[in-house]
């Protein structure tokens, strides 16, 4: 309880200079044009979708603005009270709640309840800016999706990257530490821990596409590898299967792979099932 207070309390701070600071910086303005236009691309209106990492609300509006029903969380009260005064009146306004993401699956049944929909499954989540960061492991989003977005629904989740192309020329190398590598905000020192796109590869979903964010300047956006993997963020797109893979590919946390445990003769047949359906992948 003692990191998840630290990472509450040093929001909370934040919070407070959070618009006026990160918000209004033209290269965050860029670079939430571009999510946003990926956001819209693959959520229609009348999609459910879950927030997750909030903040003051920015990315929840406007996919709301969209006319897609959103349910936003964070762990930081003060955000989320930021959050709700924004879109206090606004006729499409996000279902905002306090909730670390860690205890989502158990609160997200009474957030829809709040919003008005009964649904218990989403058609997608989303998480802006290194939310996911905070996180040691990304099981509790694996656990969260497993259980709550339909098959098909669609997980689009921007990182901060471990390999940033900028900081590797330099000879920087703070964010290939095991552990995380602490950061200040609001005046406290929290961890953060680097996920490299291919910790996302997931038993049952598809990793569809990779996008590097700010790898040359503050705003740049790479489409193409290796530099869509070589941003400061990066936004990666998943897929939920309708039907778990068997023998997916499995990595752990940090992104190494598993030992493959299957015999040669059905990896030679899933194989040729991934070439078959290789559109559907990132090589």
């Amino acid at each position: 309880m003692a990191r998840l207070f630290s990472y509450s309390l040093a929001f909370d701070r934040e919070a407070k200079v959070y618009d006026e600071g990160f918000n209004a910086l033209a290269s965050t303005q860029a670079l939430r044009a571009r999510i946003w236009r990926e956001l819209r691309a693959i959520f229609p209106p009348g999609s459910l979708v879950l927030d997750i990492g909030c903040g003051t609300g920015q990315d929840a509006g406007a996919l709301a603005e969209h006319g897609v029903e959103v349910v936003a969380i964070d762990v930081s009260p003060a955000m989320i009270e930021r959050a709700k005064a924004k879109h206090d009146g606004k006729p499409a306004s996000p279902v905002f709640g306090v909730c670390d993401v860690r205890d989502a699956a158990d609160h997200l049944p009474r957030l829809l309840d709040q919003g008005g929909r009964h649904a218990r499954t989403i058609d997608g989540i989303v998480s802006n800016f290194g939310a996911l960061n905070c996180l040691a492991s990304l099981e509790p989003i694996t656990r969260l999706a497993d259980q709550y977005v339909r098959p098909g629904g669609v997980l689009v989740l921007v990182l901060i990257n471990r390999w940033y192309l900028r900081e590797l020329a330099r000879f920087e190398l703070r964010r290939l530490r095991p552990n995380g590598s602490p950061v200040r905000c609001g005046g406290h020192e929290i961890p953060l821990f680097y996920h490299p796109p291919r910790a996302l590869r997931w038993p049952g979903y598809s990793l569809t596409r990779v996008m590097a964010l700010a790898s040359f300047s503050r705003s740049d956006v790479q489409t193409r590898w290796p530099l869509n993997r070589l941003g400061d963020h990066y936004l990666a797109v998943l897929r939920k299967d309708g039907s778990r893979r068997p023998f997916h590919r499995l990595t752990t946390a940090s992104g190494v792979p598993r030992p493959r445990t299957e015999p040669a003769s059905t990896r030679r047949t899933h194989s040729a099932i991934r070439r078959r359906s290789a559109a559907s992948w990132v090589t």
